[in-house]
């Protein structure tokens, strides 16, 4: 009896460990990052918990027209152009030899100039950094869902592509991976993304509506930079800092809600822009330096419970022609306000004058003779 009881036990655990194996044809559970060549011309795989693997020299399969298919370690394939002469369109398999087909490899499409519409299955999860960095013949992407990771630069330099639509299974927006889309026009980051990186969209001058669904905490550095055609953006309530030149250079950019829940609106964040009022949320303490510079339409302005103005904060706002320094602020910088030139009634919540601040408003060419109003209430 112990014998039968002993033979049953080791029979499971050897189904147990098979079932653990590396090689279980299962789906990974780690998920693919990123594929590219390094300089050996060896193909290395990236996963999500990052670690890196080197899948050695690896030989297309050339067999589907107009692509290179990669078989990887783990029982998947990535894909790259192969000879697209003649072809407008390219449509990437769903899988390959029974094997599904997972990633675009860096810099796989790289260039392209004769491809007009590239068609991405399900079973793409990840495009890989510069996959299609100056393709300038794109003018049709359909992503599907699926898709969870898009790399840096990936679409960088694409100038005919007019609308993109990203998959709602999306994690991350690598940096530069839209900047330079110059036809595009709108862009909705949809709740499933969970990082959108520095100069995501930088330089996307049709751009005019960008709306930003995830829960996201902060608005990266130059994300939407010199996006001259934005008129509106809607963020999302989970946004807590908007960074450094975030909107800067966003010329026609009218139309945008600071959560309530902010608390920082880091330098040079709205430089440039085109609306007319702004409310700073009642957590946002410090208004950084050239945050609202040269916002030349900008004619009103909610302080909120601010109590740090940085240097150049409100620099050349023509249209500012009176404001209310609430209470809270401690420190307003040399040149704040500077050459605000119609900017002609300071009203402080303050009851006693602050004598540097006399001096800050009554220098640095504000209205030819600003009228200020200490104890002021509403």
């Amino acid at each position: 009896m112990k014998k039968l009881l002993f033979l049953v036990l080791l029979i499971c655990l050897c189904f147990g460990v098979a079932s653990c194996s590396p090689n279980d044809s299962s789906e990974p559970q780690l998920k693919i990052v990123s594929v590219n060549f390094n300089d050996k011309g060896e193909i290395l795989v990236e996963f999500s918990n990052g670690a890196v693997q080197n899948a050695g020299r690896v030989t297309p399969d050339t067999s589907v027209n107009g692509l290179k298919l990669y078989a990887l370690p783990n029982g998947t394939y990535a894909v790259a152009r192969g000879n697209t002469k003649g072809l407008t369109t390219v449509e990437i398999p769903e899988s390959h030899n029974a094997r599904p087909v997972v990633a675009i490899i860096e810099r796989g499409f790289t260039c392209m100039m004769d491809v007009e519409e590239v068609i991405l299955p399900s079973s793409i999860t990840t495009i890989s950094r510069y996959a299609f960095s100056d393709a300038k013949g794109i003018k049709r992407l359909q992503m599907s869902d699926g898709v969870l990771y898009i790399g840096d630069s990936a679409f960088r330099n694409c100038p005919l592509i007019e609308e993109i639509v990203l998959p709602n299974t999306l994690k991350k927006i690598g940096s530069y991976a839209f900047s330079n889309c110059s036809s595009l026009t709108e862009i909705t980051i949809p709740e499933s993304v969970t990082e959108m990186r520095e100069f995501a969209f930088e330089g996307c001058d049709s751009l005019k509506t960008a709306t930003i669904r995830a829960s996201i905490k902060k608005i990266s550095y130059r994300v939407f930079f010199s996006c001259e055609s934005l008129e509106k953006v809607t963020l999302p309530s989970t946004v807590t800092s908007i960074g450094q030149s975030a909107f800067s250079g966003c010329t026609s950019l009218k139309d945008i809600n600071l959560p309530e829940g902010l608390l920082t609106i880091e330098s040079s964040a709205f430089f440039g822009c085109a609306f007319s009022e702004i409310t700073i949320p009642s957590q946002v303490t410090t208004i950084d330096s050239f945050a609202f510079s040269y916002c030349r339409n900008l004619k009103t302005v909610n302080l909120g419970n601010t109590k740090y103005i940085a240097e150049s904060a409100f620099e050349k706002c023509l249209s500012l022609e009176e404001i209310t320094i609430p209470r809270s602020v401690q420190t307003i910088s040399k040149k704040a306000f500077s050459e605000c030139e119609n900017l002609v009634v300071i009203r402080f919540e303050k009851t006693q004058e602050v004598e540097s601040w006399v001096d800050l408003f009554s220098k640095n060419n504000c209205g030819s003779s600003p009228t200020l109003v200490w104890g002021y209430t509403e």
